[in-house]
């Protein structure tokens, strides 16, 4: 049941920000309205991104989900199905200068993808100049299945104390 509520609440999030990604030329047009405002691209080449936040200099961070990668595992849905899923460092973490626009990957994070979705980094936050990512929340038993440990790099669940 936990579970069933916690994929809920990660679709609510994802469509949130799906949401809030859509650019607002878009809207505009739809809307017909006069005035609307108009939107700019600063950012190109994203798979799937999944956070955005802006720090105090200006400058946009985005982590993108990724695509999965060249290493083949196997896997299970949550409804206990097989599926063959791809892995590799395909997420990232870009910041994009509000000076000039100019695109700098800052780090690259684990990417699976099952065929139906890639799921990678997700979140960001920043902390005293320090920015923070979340990454996936692959443990053992989960994904891959069969793991013993958890895939490295990735968020591990640690049981109740």
């Amino acid at each position: 049941m936990r579970n069933r509520s916690w994929q809920w609440l990660r679709l609510c999030l994802i469509a949130a920000l799906l949401l809030a990604a859509v650019p607002a030329t878009v809207l505009a047009q739809d809307a017909g309205s006069a005035g609307a405002a108009e939107g700019e691209v600063v950012a190109e080449g994203f798979n799937g991104p999944m956070g955005v936040l802006v720090d105090n200099a200006g400058d946009i961070w985005v982590v993108d989900s990724g695509t999965g990668g060249d290493e083949v595992i196997d896997d299970y849905t949550f409804q206990g199905t097989a599926v063959t899923a791809t892995l590799g460092m395909t997420s990232r973490v870009v910041r994009i200068s509000g000076i000039d626009g100019t695109q700098t990957e800052v780090a690259t994070l684990p990417s699976i993808n099952t065929g139906m979705e890639a799921e990678g980094g997700s979140r960001l936050a920043q902390l005293r100049g320090i920015t923070y990512v979340t990454a996936p929340g692959w443990h053992p038993g989960f994904a891959p299945s069969t793991a013993e440990e958890p895939l490295p790099l990735t968020g591990v669940r640690s049981p109740p104390a």
